[in-house]
């Protein structure tokens, strides 16, 4: 018994060493923080932080830092000066807030992360945080929400579900940031309530990959302008290949901004067979995700070899070092986005060859 509680001490410790010897954007942290995927300030709206230490074990410190939709350092209101990050003592019991604005006051949209200081306690459960977005016309507060703080999400080939309601004057969307430290490649697939894919791409420039520190905040009918969202009602996934994607769903009503939940799925990987008819691949093309693996079911007189587009494209046979199915089959299992090309080295002759494109 004894054995299994040190072990079970010296794994959480040995973990959370490991967590703190890792770092997101820019260095920081990615165990100690909290993320608020969207900030915004000025054109009507304001954001306030606030920051709960509801135990009464130890005092916390931290810094909340503020970034621009590029990652880089925003510049807002706070005390009467222009700043980019603000310390945040939080004492045991207590609540702090941090109340932001802009100068000029003009719409400023960006995120902010919050890290507990070297030697502050991890916060959790020591710290909680959350922001309040208020929108004021005339003089009059017209809408108030309130939004949690977010954790780093570690886990590669993650999936963010988000419920999507179009019907005018409704538009839903999503805020993301990468607080991860590479950029990621991000698929939005959006559904119908049936849960049919109405369209699964990248569906502006600049969006995918999304470099460390970026920030995007797109509702859907910015996202999918080509598709006809009028009376749509859905849902609006989220898919990446790596570490740091963080996101807030969005619901606008007429000038009134809302949050809306977001699910978290898991990501199971599938196996995709490609068989062999006569002398072509059957499929000779199909999509999957990273993770997933293909099944070659092809007999003994075929193999895959991949080759480079350019060896693929005349109808060469020479290996690029990738994967290389046996005679008879096989499988691979592709964890990383691309387009790849393969052939039968024995029907190449007869145009024996297909492509395999990873998202």
């Amino acid at each position: 018994m004894k054995k299994a509680v040190y072990f079970l001490v010296f794994f959480t410790m040995a973990l959370a060493g490991q967590l703190a010897a890792q770092t997101g954007f820019n260095g920081l942290a990615i165990n100690n923080n909290l993320i608020f995927p969207q900030v915004a300030v000025g054109g009507g709206y304001s954001t306030d932080f606030f920051f709960q230490n509801p135990g009464n074990i130890t005092d916390a410190s931290g810094t909340l830092y503020f970034f621009d939709n590029q990652g880089l350092p925003m510049a807002l209101q706070y005390q009467g000066a222009a700043v980019t990050q603000v310390s945040v003592n939080v004492p045991r019991g207590s609540l702090q807030k941090i109340p932001v604005s802009v100068s000029p006051d003009v719409l400023t949209v960006g995120w902010a992360i919050f890290v507990t200081q070297p030697g502050s306690p991890n916060p959790l459960p020591e710290v909680f945080g959350h922001e309040i977005f208020t929108y004021t016309s005339g003089g009059t507060v017209i809408s108030q929400i309130g939004v949690l703080g977010t954790r780093y999400s570690s886990g590669s080939f993650r999936r963010i579900s988000i419920p999507i309601q179009v019907a005018n004057p409704l538009d839903t969307g999503v805020a993301v940031v990468n607080a991860g430290a590479s950029p990621l490649n991000l698929t939005f697939e959006l559904k119908d309530a049936g849960g049919n894919i109405v369209s699964r791409d990248t569906p502006l420039p600049g969006i995918s990959p999304l470099a460390p520190g970026a920030h995007i905040a797109k509702f859907a009918s910015e996202l999918f302008p080509n598709v006809s969202l009028s009376n749509f009602l859905g849902t609006l996934d989220l898919v990446t290949d790596g570490d740091g994607m963080v996101a807030l769903g969005l619901l606008l009503n007429g000038v009134v901004i809302s949050t809306i939940p977001n699910i978290n799925v898991p990501v199971v990987p599938q196996t995709v067979t490609v068989g062999a008819s006569g002398f072509s691949f059957a499929p000779s093309t199909v999509t999957i995700r990273a993770g997933d693996t293909v099944n070659f079911n092809i007999d003994a007189m075929h193999n895959a070899l991949e080759v480079t587009k350019d060896t693929w494209d005349v109808n060469g046979s020479t290996s690029n070092g990738g994967f290389n199915i046996p005679f008879g089959g096989g499988t691979h299992t592709f964890s990383k986005p691309g387009i790849y090309y393969y052939v039968c080295t024995a029907h190449i002759l007869f145009g024996m060859k297909g492509t395999i494109i990873v998202n």
